[in-house]
């Protein structure tokens, strides 16, 4: 069996998510799952962040597709073995559709994939379980054009333990790899922060682009492909390579039938391609061509950069 690699998004979040992750500010304020006083909670650590859309490969050998982990929402480690009960949920995915238009996602055939397990241990002395896992044994049989997605939610936990409300639901799904998904070195670009609209910051951080850290584009649709988040591997760097940049969550881009590229971000719906400038792919050399800028009435961000595929992913 060939084990694949889930999108840098999920692996980074999913594998190593604990409850150091989910200690912020807005947990211990109690605005979300149930760190509460002595009550300790069972959930999806990415509840809020589904649908989570990662790819694999078209092959007619077994692949594995990472699940999300269950956490322990408490101080340390579990003392006794927790153990969750996962249940299907598949009408999470029209309300994911519902909440979010621009998503198309077919819910995978019960026949296409296997399940590790619905009944997930979290062992005494450990925070979390990553046992929860699809088999698709053969992905030839699917649709290269489609989205497929899963929806689960944390019904049942023993030892005591509460589920946590808001992070109990969680839709999980793939695409087929689709022809531009890789690693891209970033071979020229400019970047520029400004104050306020015309009024250049001149930060260090604004300026040439050459030599930042490869981007990952990951597939997300047939045509469409996500770049990751700032906090993870294969994000957009500012200028000079040392700070990634953030509020431009869910960045999208999505190829039309003559190569023209159009930018969005469903995490900041200013955010569009630049008018006036190219935004294409040269199918020849493996390069996507972007340019896109956001908060214009505000702060604006102008981000033109060129990207050339350097190897999968």
């Amino acid at each position: 069996m060939k084990k694949i690699t889930l999108s840098l998004l999920v692996i980074a979040s999913l594998l190593f998510a604990g409850t150091g992750c989910l200690k912020d500010k807005k947990f211990e304020a109690q605005e979300y799952g149930t760190q509460i006083a002595d009550i300790k909670g069972v959930a999806f650590p990415l509840a809020a962040s589904s649908p989570i859309i990662g790819s694999i490969n078209s092959q007619a050998t077994a692949q594995e597709f990472q699940l999300p982990n269950v956490v322990l929402n408490q101080e340390g480690k579990a003392a006794t073995d927790v153990t969750v009960t996962i249940t299907p949920n598949n009408a999470l995915i029209a309300e994911a559709m519902a909440a979010d238009p621009t998503l198309d996602l077919t819910e995978l055939p019960a026949d296409a994939y296997t399940v590790s397990t619905l009944s997930v241990v979290i062992p005494a002395g450990q925070s979390f379980s990553d046992v929860f896992k699809l088999t698709i044994p053969n992905s030839t049989l699917l649709d290269p054009t489609a989205t497929y997605a899963l929806g689960y939610s944390i019904t049942a936990v023993s030892a005591g333990y509460t589920i946590a409300a808001n992070q109990k639901d969680v839709v999980v799904g793939f695409a087929i790899k689709n022809q531009y998904d890789g690693i891209y070195s970033v071979e020229s670009g400019l970047v520029t922060r400004y104050t306020a609209p015309g009024v250049p910051a001149g930060d260090a951080i604004s300026g040439p682009l050459d030599g930042n850290p490869d981007v990952y584009l990951i597939t997300s649709g047939a045509t469409t492909l996500s770049i990751p988040p700032a906090g993870f591997v294969g994000a957009l760097y500012w200028s000079g390579g040392g700070s990634q940049v953030a509020g431009i969550d869910g960045l999208r881009i999505n190829v039309d039938g003559s190569n023209q590229v159009t930018v969005t971000s469903s995490g900041n719906a200013t955010l569009t391609n630049w008018a006036g400038k190219d935004n294409y792919y040269d199918p020849a050399t493996k390069t996507f061509y972007l340019a896109f800028r956001w908060n214009p009435t505000a702060n604006v961000r102008e981000y033109e950069v060129v990207l050339k595929y350097k190897g999968p992913r």
